[in-house]
């Protein structure tokens, strides 16, 4: 019997699963948040195609664009055509 009771417990673990939980009428899942939305003067000297949700900002409030996630978040400045880097209270 007490090799039985991890397999009695299965169905139970199973329902805990969130790809069952989907097929509940009634149950939909949040909708993901929107992507952030960028200063115009970040916007415009991104890469064409970079993707929003690549941008963020360091501690000292200036942009930085990341290719490879990272704990803490790391990347490289986002720049203007001055080569200066853009930060939140020059955007």
């Amino acid at each position: 019997m007490p090799r039985l009771l991890p397999l009695l417990l299965l169905p139970i673990l199973a329902a805990c699963d969130p790809a069952t939980m989907a097929s509940i009428p009634g149950f939909e899942p949040p909708p993901p948040p929107p992507p952030p939305t960028l200063p115009a003067a970040v916007a415009a000297v991104l890469p064409p195609g970079t993707p929003v949700n690549t941008v963020f900002q360091d501690g000292n409030g200036c942009y930085l664009f990341s290719i490879e996630l990272t704990d803490p978040p790391s990347g490289f400045p986002v720049r203007d055509d001055a080569g200066n880097q853009i930060c939140e209270a020059q955007a």
